[in-house]
């Protein structure tokens, strides 16, 4: 399910599982090139790999264009494109491959820190 903020130029994927992100890697790819912002909610603790080269910025310039692989695929890259991920999970346990290429912020709101 995608939803879309036209004002915002905001995109938001519900990714409850990891093959769901493929399925919306149309919506993906369209946001990359457009450079909007995408919000994939819901994530796992395994990403889908297709999304390393992202998560990495791995751009390359190809005709003067700056590129990125979505899988195996290259698609142009617009420089305001953001991506920000969510989880449901009290505790996510990434991978150290995949901590160091996130700003990983806890949200947890607990009763000792309220105090």
């Amino acid at each position: 399910m995608m939803f879309k903020d036209s004002k915002l130029n905001f995109e938001v994927i519900h990714s409850h599982s990891l093959t769901s992100i493929s399925k919306d890697k149309k919506i993906l790819e369209a946001a990359i090139q457009k450079g909007s912002t995408v919000l994939l909610e819901d994530l796992g603790e395994k990403l889908d790999p297709n999304l390393e080269n992202l998560l990495s910025k791995s751009t390359f310039t190809e005709e003067g264009a700056d590129m990125i692989n979505l899988g195996d695929k290259p698609i142009p890259y617009g420089p305001d494109f953001n991506l920000f991920m969510t989880t449901k999970l009290a505790n996510p346990n990434f991978s150290a491959e995949t901590c160091i290429k996130l700003a990983i912020i806890n949200f947890t709101v607990t009763i000792p820190g309220l105090e």
